[in-house]
């Protein structure tokens, strides 16, 4: 697969083939070697397309993006973060593709553990971090029969991201794993829009 810039080259190149030789030339070979030409062209055209939709922006491409989409100057400090979300968001997809969980919330759901072991003055972060992160791995059990508990929602997700960032005490892994968490809340809001538009059929 030739580089986006050579395809654009070698697509315009054809096409301009196809088109000089069409205006000169009526031979029933030409003619054969025309339609060669545009069919390499059209082919051409969609590699070049998927490429474009398929490739992963680099971190530059993303601020210059955001920047021109919000308005805002190239160097504003939160374009930075936004685009530390959106690299971490096309982890995610690439790892685990597209996510459609039930949301998992509600004014009688039990997000936590029961209110004495939750509120236990000795029950730190990284304590509570491992129970949920292993909770969040039962209930996501790819098996059905291993089971222990309801299948895994985004609440699960959120809860698990949430409480390995408050676990951490060093900034950089803190603002790693807050950006792990803002992607898992931006990825859940997307499957809610998908949801909404399904649903308006």
């Amino acid at each position: 697969m030739p580089d986006i810039t050579t395809a654009v080259d070698l697509v315009d190149h054809l096409t301009g083939m196809a088109d000089s030789l069409d205006e000169h030339v009526e031979q029933e070979q030409v003619h054969e070697q025309l339609l060669v030409a545009r069919t390499m062209a059209v082919e051409l055209t969609g590699e070049l397309a998927a490429a474009r939709r398929d490739r992963q922006l680099t971190a530059e491409e993303n601020r210059d993006l955001l920047a021109e989409a919000l308005g805002i100057d190239g160097g504003h400090p939160v374009l930075a973060v936004l685009s530390a979300v959106l690299e971490e968001r096309a982890r995610q997809d690439a790892k685990w593709g597209q996510q459609n969980h039930p949301d998992g919330t509600g004014p009688r759901t039990t997000p936590l553990f029961s209110p004495v072991e939750f509120l236990d003055d000795h029950l730190t972060a990284d304590i509570v971090a491992r129970k949920l992160r292993d909770r969040c791995e039962r209930r996501f059990a790819i098996d059905p029969r291993h089971r222990e508990e309801p299948a895994g929602t985004w609440r699960d997700i959120f809860l698990e991201e949430g409480f390995e960032a408050l676990a951490e005490d060093d900034p950089m892994k803190l603002r790693g794993e807050l950006v792990q968490s803002a992607a898992v809340l931006v990825a859940w809001i997307e499957a809610i829009d998908r949801r909404t538009e399904a649903d308006r059929g």
